[in-house]
């Protein structure tokens, strides 16, 4: 019993140390990462190519209407009871069956006795071929059609399912800016906030250590209260700007965790170095910003969202018009 209690105690310590010693998982995060990450898993980006798959949808549907429609549809009917269904059977007096066997003068008395129910005998046999009762009906149909002239409607539609496709893909490309942009105002919004944070930081342990300092000299008088009371203002002024400063940078952090998907008790490090752009980056922009400025995504899906318009008013005019079309049934 003793083994047993010294073992478990034993065990207890290690899976204790082993929980104590073991951090949390921080994820090493650069710039480009950062990127990759909220491109692959940002909803919004998520929603436009979403939108891109349905205009894709839709341009199949408004080319559907260019094709033939073929339709096929097999049938099958199983009869249990039918009123054709009788067991009445004709009395001999009235059965036309001549033997064929017999002798010629007995299949010619044979016919003279028959002849007036012959006709009605051969008028009865004419629908005993007909499907009437039968126990097992298949029936099978195939029937196409084509559009030949629609007024303009389905060229004019196909043509709007194809515009709308390219405004998905430009507000696509929107997005994914969109997205860059904030990605990367938010990495250098939380480098930046980490940067004044450890600041803050390096001027309070200043302050604490010109503090050590005035009081080691007021003890040995080379220097007054007033001096260590001084240095006391000067540290007690800047703990709230160090507070501060970490405050901010941990929502600067928390926002790009935001923005990249990552949960916000999980810690993060950034890796990438917080470096000043070259003056060429910072210069004004030159005579390339209204042409870059016109290829924007956004303007370019605006442009096509009128065009679209254009092409339902076209769509609206065919219906006053006439359509032919060809069918075929079999």
């Amino acid at each position: 019993m003793k083994r047993i209690w010294i073992l478990a105690t034993l065990v207890v310590t290690v899976f204790r140390g082993a929980a104590a010693q073991t951090p949390a998982d921080t994820v090493a995060l650069n710039l480009q990462q950062a990127l990759a990450r909220a491109m692959s898993e940002s909803e919004e980006v998520k929603l436009a190519r979403s939108q891109v798959d349905i205009a894709a949808a839709q341009i199949h549907e408004a080319r559907a209407g260019v094709m033939p429609q073929i339709n096929a549809n097999l049938g099958y009917t199983r009869t249990l009871e039918s009123q054709f269904n009788t067991s009445f059977e004709l009395p001999d007096s009235l059965k036309f069956e001549p033997d064929s066997l017999a002798s010629i003068e007995e299949r010619l008395r044979y016919l003279e006795d028959k002849a007036p129910i012959a006709g009605l005998v051969g008028i009865g046999s004419l629908f005993s071929g007909l499907p009437f009762g039968r126990e097992h009906m298949y029936a099978a149909q195939l029937s196409g059609t084509q559009t030949l002239f629609s007024g303009g409607r389905t060229g004019a539609a196909l043509a709007a399912a194809k515009t709308y496709r390219e405004a998905a893909e430009f507000q696509l490309s929107e997005q994914l800016a969109d997205i860059e942009l904030s990605v990367r105002s938010a990495y250098y919004r939380a480098q930046f906030a980490q940067e004044l944070e450890r600041i803050a930081a390096a001027a309070v342990e200043q302050a604490e250590k010109f503090l050590e300092q005035e009081r080691l000299r007021e003890r040995t008088g080379a220097s007054s209260e007033l001096d260590v009371l001084r240095a006391e203002v000067s540290l007690a002024n800047l703990k709230p700007q160090l507070v501060q400063a970490r405050n901010a940078a941990e929502l600067a952090v928390l926002d790009l965790k935001r923005l990249v998907n990552i949960p916000a008790a999980q810690p993060l490090k950034l890796t990438t170095e917080l470096t000043v752009p070259p003056a060429e980056a910072l210069a004004a922009p030159g005579a390339g910003a209204a042409d870059r400025l016109a290829a924007r995504g956004a303007i370019a899906a605006s442009e096509r969202m009128v065009r679209m318009r254009e092409l339902a008013v076209r769509v609206a005019k065919g219906a006053f018009l006439p359509s032919i079309g060809l069918s075929m049934n079999y």
